[in-house]
């Protein structure tokens, strides 16, 4: 069963679009007559609405526009990343995190980081994908510390060292990251850089699956039926393995199945 509730994040890691958008900036009345030297601040909020609003075209080519102003570069490399309002190019992609990242962006450097680690439109290099997460992990990105964290449980491009993995780990789920919250969980669970802890474990579970982690919601349904770090209840396993299997989760759906059989045997 612990093989089971570990999960390998290159396994099934979902590649996530990191937004760093906050807050929708008030939009400028009408009438304000703007003088030139704030036009680029103008086309630069212009192009936030348009990407918030799913309008990439529009946003991909006022971004292009807009050069290296603010964090169009960023949000201009996560355009090419995923194919929004441009073709996908990963090169590209990888160009535009890199300025960004020079700059100070925060998830820039963690979205550099990311294609480094896994040699997308560069060259795969663990150590130069470590120095990035580590960057953007300095400026407190939750994302940042987290992939840190997992270079450090396994050894990515920097020696391996489980109390760091647990550390920044434990960050970045302070921060409401759910993937680290999951990781907490798992290091409680495995005693990786942590003294074994399973009511610890099943709380960080619940935290990440409280905010819709399919990975977590299976596992909090595997604590509730074994009863591990909580009282056992077949009832809400069962609701938490409904949950993990609307979102995909092969385990979940499978463990569902058996307790659907099991019910209509005792039904029986």
């Amino acid at each position: 069963m612990s093989e089971e509730i570990l999960e390998n994040l290159e396994s099934d890691r979902k590649r996530k679009k990191i937004r760093m958008i906050g807050a929708v900036a008030m939009l400028i009345a009408a009438a304000l007559i703007i003088a030139p030297r704030f036009l680029p601040e103008q086309r630069y909020r212009k192009a936030i609405l348009a990407y918030e609003a799913e309008s990439y075209e529009e946003a991909a080519r006022i971004f292009t526009s807009l050069g290296e102003y603010e964090n169009s570069q960023y949000f201009l490399g996560n355009c090419y990343q995923f194919g929004e309002g441009v073709e996908q190019d990963m090169q590209k992609a990888f160009e535009c995190f890199g300025k960004s990242a020079e700059q100070g962006n925060s998830y820039a450097q963690n979205s550099l980081g990311e294609l480094y680690f896994f040699g997308e439109g560069v060259e795969q290099d663990y150590q130069k994908a470590f120095e990035w997460f580590e960057k953007s992990a300095e400026q407190g990105n939750a994302a940042g510390q987290r992939n840190l964290g997992y270079c450090y449980e396994y050894g990515n491009g920097v020696g391996q060292d489980y109390q760091k993995a647990f550390a920044y780990y434990e960050m970045a789920g302070e921060q409401g990251y759910a993937e680290a919250q999951l990781n907490v969980g798992n290091c409680y669970y495995s005693a990786i850089g942590v003294e074994e802890d399973l009511q610890k474990a099943f709380e960080w579970y619940e935290k990440g699956a409280e905010q819709g982690n399919a990975v977590c919601q299976r596992n909090l349904g595997i604590f509730y039926e074994d009863g591990l770090g909580v009282e056992q209840d077949f009832q809400k396993a069962q609701e938490w393995y409904e949950k993990a299997a609307e979102q995909g989760n092969e385990d979940a759906q499978k463990r569902l199945g058996v307790s659907i059989s099991v019910e209509g045997l005792y039904e029986e």
